[in-house]
């Protein structure tokens, strides 16, 4: 996201992210696997003094982390042994990745942090509009997927975690971002489509959208809201499918509003 201002490459990314570094401050990367982005991440480290912690293929999840909506129950090995029966509070598996970057960040926090903090926090972490289901029967889930790889990860919780019959897709997004690329990662997914307008500055049409939506091998239904794309998803989802409203952020607190309305 927003290469038009950090760079095209990990390598320009790096020093961009790194500009957040302080003097003393600990670092934590998994940049490992991105050798040019791990050197500029150094680099910026030994101008600042500040310890640079790399978190490699030794720590992580241990075994095969047990799924579900609800969130993730599994073994985490860190810097500081193994965590055995840990539930992160949030879906999917590539949160289970993000948790042991989030432990070792708390390791190293200024105020000691001990097992049972760590545990609590990770039971009772809650980030909305991040596989978030906002209502029942039928189930509607907002993800503020926005770019290809958050597509595809995305996609891949939906048919791992939901596995629904139908999954009846409300699309919206932004200028600027990687339209065709998300198209393609979730028009396979959907039965049908619906792409309302957003109301925000910076909002795609919805013509465009389709045109990406088109291209990927599907066709999209323009409808004037919001609401209106909602409650069509939601009437044909009857109460075996799926509605999945993404593409933005803004799109995501559309849909709360429009669910929470009298």
């Amino acid at each position: 996201d927003h290469t038009d201002q950090l760079g095209e490459t990990a390598e320009a990314i790096a020093v961009e992210k790194a500009g957040i570094i302080r003097y003393t401050a600990p670092v934590v990367t998994a940049a490992s696997h991105l050798p040019g982005a791990l050197k500029q991440i150094e680099a910026a480290c030994r101008m600042a003094g500040a310890p640079l912690v790399r978190i490699g293929p030794e720590a992580g999840p241990v075994g095969t982390p047990t799924l579900s909506p609800a969130g993730s129950a599994c073994d985490l090995m860190t810097s500081r042994g193994l965590l055995r029966d840990v539930w992160i509070g949030l879906a999917g598996a590539h949160q289970v990745e993000n948790a042991v970057m989030a432990v070792e960040t708390a390791y190293r926090m200024p105020v000691s942090v001990d097992e049972t903090a760590v545990r609590a926090g990770l039971r009772q972490v809650r980030w909305p509009g991040r596989l978030q289901v906002v209502a029942h029967r039928p189930e509607v889930l907002v993800d503020g997927a926005h770019n290809g790889r958050s597509a595809e990860v995305l996609a891949a919780a939906v048919r791992e975690l939901w596995r629904p019959p139908r999954v009846l897709l409300v699309l919206a997004m932004l200028k600027g971002k990687q339209h065709a690329e998300v198209a393609r990662a979730l028009v396979p997914l959907a039965g049908r489509i619906w792409c309302p307008p957003l109301h925000h500055p910076r909002a795609l049409s919805p013509a465009e959208l389709a045109a990406h939506v088109a291209a990927a091998g599907g066709k999209a239904e323009l409808v004037p809201t919001t609401g209106e794309a909602l409650a069509l998803a939601r009437a044909d989802a009857g109460t075996d499918g799926l509605v999945l409203a993404t593409g933005s952020l803004a799109l995501a607190g559309e849909v709360m509003v429009s669910l929470s309305a009298p």
